[in-house]
Formats: structure tokens, C-alpha cells, sequence
């Protein structure tokens, strides 16, 4: 029973989202259950991921809770609900530019994967070469850093599992690692 009730005391104040020791407490009741918060974590985690929705239960914090949180965290009580439709906008932005990367990504993977089923080598420069410098330049600009690791993925992929044609996958290795020095 003593090592139950020092776990209920220990799993209490333990922030759920940084997993360290609560410093300001913040309870929100849902569902007829509490979860306890650092105050400070809890803003944070609002401000970089403009997710409105508590992070445990997954249901929308109110006008009331965003003011308490405000309160609790030493900002002003109308902080969240001013900055709300610019978090959220943002949010909005990364979600439909990761929605992009991914788009460019998985047509570059598909247009080298499509080398795998193909005899014809003409079909690499006429076809898929330009696809994928298309996507490779887009993806590019959208986000450098993950371009560059989406490349190092796929070098990794065609060094493991390398196409049947040597002579082709040596282009294709060649072509990554030229890909990968553009990503600026």
C-alpha cells in the first residue's frame, strides 16, 4: 500500500507532456476525471503546435480554461484567445506544407521505384530523371533539412535493396548524392 500511494503521489505531479516535475500546477476536469499540468509546459506545448485540444483527452480547451491557463502561467488572461486564429493558422500552414513534402516525396520514391520494374534504360533520362528533379526542387524549397534527410533514406533504401541493372543503380546512387549536396 506505501509503494501504491508514494505511485499515486509520483504519478501526479508529473507533467504528462514533458515528463518532468510540475513547477505550476493546472488541472482540467474531463470526462469526470483530472489531469494535472505544468502551466508552463501546457502554454508552451499550445504556442509551438497551435493544438487547442488538450493533449490528453483530445476535446477543445474553452474560452475559461484558456483564461485560468493564462492566469496560472503569468501571461495575460487574454494572451491564448488573442493569439488563438494566428496559432491556429500556422498550425493550418505546417499541416498542409507537410502535406506537400510528402506529396514530392512519394513521387520521387515512386519514380525511382518504378526502375525497378523497367528494362528500358531510355526511360530514366527521358522520363523519370526530369520528374524527379521537378519534385526534388519543390521539395527543396519547402523544407531544406527534410529534403536532406528524406535523400539520405533513400540513398540508404537503393545501397540496401539496389536495383537489379548495376549500372542503373550506380546512376541513381549517383544522382541522390548530387541531390543531396543541392539541399541548402
Amino acid at each position: 500500500m506505501l509503494i501504491q500511494a508514494k505511485w499515486r503521489q509520483f504519478k501526479t505531479t508529473i507533467d504528462p507532456i514533458s515528463l518532468q516535475p510540475v513547477r505550476k500546477m493546472f488541472v482540467i476536469v474531463r470526462n469526470k476525471s483530472s489531469h494535472l499540468y505544468d502551466a508552463y509546459v501546457l502554454i508552451q506545448y499550445i504556442l509551438s503546435s497551435g493544438d487547442f485540444n488538450d493533449p490528453i483527452a483530445r476535446q477543445p480547451y474553452d474560452r475559461c480554461e484558456l483564461c485560468r491557463l493564462c492566469h496560472a502561467s503569468r501571461h495575460s488572461s487574454a494572451y491564448l484567445s488573442h493569439e488563438k486564429e494566428l496559432l491556429i493558422r500556422r498550425r493550418d500552414d505546417m499541416i498542409a506544407l507537410n502535406a506537400l513534402c510528402d506529396l514530392f516525396e512519394r513521387d520521387i520514391a515512386d519514380q525511382l521505384e518504378l526502375l525497378r520494374s523497367i528494362e528500358d534504360e531510355s526511360i530514366f533520362m527521358r522520363q523519370v530523371f526530369p520528374q524527379v528533379i521537378d519534385s526534388f526542387e519543390n521539395l527543396r524549397i519547402l523544407n531544406a533539412s527534410r529534403c536532406r534527410y528524406f535523400l539520405q533514406d533513400l540513398w540508404r533504401r537503393f545501397l540496401t535493396e539496389p536495383l537489379q541493372e548495376r549500372e542503373m543503380n550506380l546512376k541513381v546512387m549517383h544522382l541522390l548524392s548530387i541531390l543531396f549536396t543541392q539541399c541548402r
